[in-house]
């Protein structure tokens, strides 16, 4: 059964282009990064989303705005998941967070376990992927950067 799709003055609805084209030049420092050490850019990775993910979800404040997107689709070893987010988030974090745990397992759940990568440095992810139940296998180096391996196994 899907989440809710409100929480407090945020909401979780279906990701647009439109979205993308609000989010692409707003992310965080450390979202931005990732992206173009993992070889894309903000507009390139969140279109990507788009067209390959089995579902993709943007988080909106009160009035409408976009400050996250999210999604997960399938490997061959079963999911990947991942979130770009901007510095709204913080803003936001109290609804956010208390939407993220139902909504990571959600998107999960068709995969069973899904998995990325996350900088090392990117504290903030980090501490939100452990709260949302994620496991860090190892370090692994892409673009001369540590990033860490993790996975999420659904309940």
């Amino acid at each position: 059964m899907e989440p809710s799709r409100t929480y407090g003055d945020c909401s979780i609805v279906h990701a647009t282009i439109h979205h993308v084209h609000e989010l692409k030049d707003n992310l965080r420092p450390h979202d931005a990064l990732e992206c173009t050490l993992l070889g894309s850019t903000p507009k390139k990775a969140l279109m990507l989303a788009l067209t390959t993910d089995r579902s993709t979800y943007t988080a909106l404040d009160g009035d409408k705005k976009p400050f996250a997107m999210f999604g997960s689709g399938p490997t061959e070893n079963g999911g990947y998941i991942w979130m770009l987010g901007t510095p709204d988030v913080t803003k936001h974090r109290r609804h956010f967070i208390r939407a993220s745990r139902d909504w990571v397992q959600y998107i999960s759940k068709p995969f069973g376990v899904t998995s990325n990568v996350v900088l090392k440095d990117n504290k903030m992810a980090i501490r939100w992927l452990k709260f949302c139940g994620a496991k860090f296998l190892r370090e692994v180096e892409i673009s001369s950067q540590a990033f860490y391996e993790f996975i999420i196994t659904t309940k």
